[in-house]
Formats: structure tokens, sequence, C-alpha cells
């Protein structure tokens, strides 16, 4: 997979237009252990143990993506958690995220955005809509 991939379209189109040593928050899926799809739910051991291998090959990779950043000022790790998904967020100039898109253990780089709900539950009214 080509670093230009692993980097949306319109990521990339914001990313030049940061100025030099600029840096915005993105964050960076790594790959995690293969896992063969027996086509049946894997037991609730069988989920710790692949959570528990997610975590450590995040944190293997969380060094590199570190060292990778630290390298010419590029930016640095802003998040410590190891979550199950593979995550590392990260603040990085625009030339530091595309070296660690030529990572062959980075899935994808995202730009952090702000999440909104599509629909406000505090909002809306439960019940049958009318006519049904």
């Amino acid at each position: 997979m080509s670093e230009e991939s692993k980097i949306s379209p319109q990521f990339q189109r914001r990313l030049e237009d940061l100025k030099p040593g600029q840096m915005i928050t993105a964050i960076v899926v790594t790959k995690g252990p293969a896992f063969e799809d027996t086509g049946e739910r894997p037991t609730r051991g069988q989920r710790k143990v692949r959570i528990s291998e997610r975590r450590e090959t995040t944190k293997r990779m969380q060094l590199t993506v570190a060292s990778l950043l630290a390298e010419q000022n590029q930016g640095k790790v802003l998040e410590q958690n190891l979550g199950a998904l593979g995550s590392i967020v990260v603040y990085a100039t625009a030339e530091g995220l595309r070296k660690l898109a030529a990572e062959p253990n980075v899935e994808a780089i995202l730009e952090d955005q702000k999440l909104h709900l599509l629909h406000d539950p505090q909002t809306s009214r439960a019940g049958p809509k009318p006519g049904r």
C-alpha cells in the first residue's frame, strides 16, 4: 500500500496548506496481528488474547512512531492510552505524517476531527411515528 493511499485525498490537501513546521493532530492506525477467520465468533478468552496482542503490537509501534517524529523535531505522540483498536494520537508536521505513512506497519493516518451527533437524543420524542 502506498503512502498516498494511507492518507485521504482531503486530508492530504489540508496537509499541503500547512506552513513548514506547522503541526496538526492526527490519528495513526497501526496494523495488528493477523487472526485466522474460522467463521465462528471468538470465545471471551480468545477475544481477551486478541486484545492483549493488539495492545502489545500498538505499544511496540508507538515507540517507532515516537522515534520517527522526534527526528528533526517533526512531532510527538500525544495519547498514551493503548486501546484495542491500535490507534496512536500524534501532533506532527505534514512531513512527519508522510514519513509515518511510509512505514509498513501503519494502516492509515486519519485527520483528528470533532464528531457531531446526527440526531440529538435530548430533542427527539420517543414513541411511534404518526400514521403507524
